[in-house]
């Protein structure tokens, strides 16, 4: 079951929406190596004596990642904006809760994945899964100096890379980034799971009123106010996960409530690109395939972007360039030779 809700309101310039879903379960509920239970997020912004506030929460629970459960993914992201010098401000946090893995004990409370300390236990989790692995996606924070915007998105040099390898253009950030490998020789086939994906925007500025007309009588416009309107909170907390002291190789771990709702983004299956007919199919096919699957390829770039293509244009000709005088200089050199053949005569050699 999923369910979904927006609202606004208008005096108050406050808006909010927020989404929910029960469970997920990828490549098939019946086979699956990813699942996921209940999922909720959700997003508001409204005006605040500190300029816009824009709040962005997801909340992920119930992960099993092929032996390996985290109890509850949770992220947050807050920007503000009040269009002054030093007026704009961003906030990102995420936490993995309650993670296990078969066999071995339970590691209790909460870790940050953004802390260079719990590097080497995700590098572990990776071990431990294989062809599977987990990730925090970097962020990017900006908040303008003058105090007009502050964003939180995914990092642009991470999202360029995503977008290059597993078609993904999304510009959230994932609390938990999931991806399993299935790369082969007929191309690219990975499954993308993104849990508790937020991304955040804070605008303050001064624009022109818009004269619909209703302001023509003479009437003076109404005061705007300056009054905060809260922001509904997500649902109360139905279990809080303790926090954990200090252990060798382990920093400690504040606890966090864990809300009875959560969040939940995916990116599609990547389809296949073969270069090549599948195995099995004839030498001389696959070969003769090759030809108009570079061709098809080149013409795709083209169209997509052509900025991309003129500059691995460019590069090929350099490259080949070389190559191409090389073998201009060795023609003719035996176009000489020839002629110095023809002419015959003692004593004539050709030339060197």
């Amino acid at each position: 079951m999923a369910s979904s809700e927006v609202g606004c309101n208008g005096d108050k310039s406050v808006a909010s929406a927020s989404s929910s879903v029960n469970a997920l379960a990828a490549p098939s509920p019946k086979g699956a190596q990813v699942s996921v239970g209940p999922v909720w997020s959700s997003v508001s912004t409204q005006p605040s004596k500190d300029g816009v506030l824009t709040v962005a929460q997801a909340t992920a629970r119930g992960v099993n990642i092929s032996g390996v459960s985290v109890a509850a993914v949770v992220a947050q992201a807050t920007t503000i904006a009040h269009g002054n010098t030093g007026k704009a401000a961003t906030t990102y946090a995420r936490q993995w809760c309650g993670i296990t893995v078969d066999g071995q004990p339970s590691v209790p409370g909460c870790i940050d994945p953004d802390d260079p300390k719990n590097q080497p236990f995700i590098d572990q989790l990776n071990n431990v899964l294989g062809s599977i692995r987990l990730s925090a996606p970097p962020i990017e924070a900006l908040a303008t100096p003058g105090g007009y915007q502050a964003t939180v998105i995914k990092d642009p040099g991470t999202q360029a890379g995503d977008q290059a390898v597993n078609d993904d253009y999304s510009p959230q950030v994932p609390g938990m980034q999931i991806v399993r490998d299935d790369d082969g020789t007929e191309g690219r086939s990975r499954e993308v799971v993104q849990l508790a994906n937020v991304e955040a925007e804070s605008t303050y500025a001064i624009v022109p009123r818009p004269d619909n007309g209703e302001l023509d009588n003479g009437t003076p416009p109404p005061q705007a106010t300056t009054e905060s309107a809260p922001i509904t909170p997500p649902a109360p907390a139905d279990e809080v996960i303790e926090g954990t002291p200090a252990t060798p190789g382990r920093p400690s771990a504040p606890g966090l409530p864990v809300q009875a709702g959560v969040p939940f983004q995916t990116a599609p299956v990547v389809s296949s690109r073969p270069l090549l007919p599948a195995p099995g199919k004839s030498i001389v096919e696959r070969v003769l395939r090759l030809p108009g699957e570079i061709l098809r390829q080149a013409l795709h770039l083209i169209a997509e972007n052509p900025r991309e293509f003129l500059l691995l244009l460019t590069m090929w000709t350099l490259l080949a360039g070389p190559a191409y005088l090389a073998q201009r200089r060795r023609s003719r050199a035996r176009a000489l030779a020839g002629a110095w053949v023809r002419a015959g005569g003692p004593g004539v050699h050709p030339p060197e």
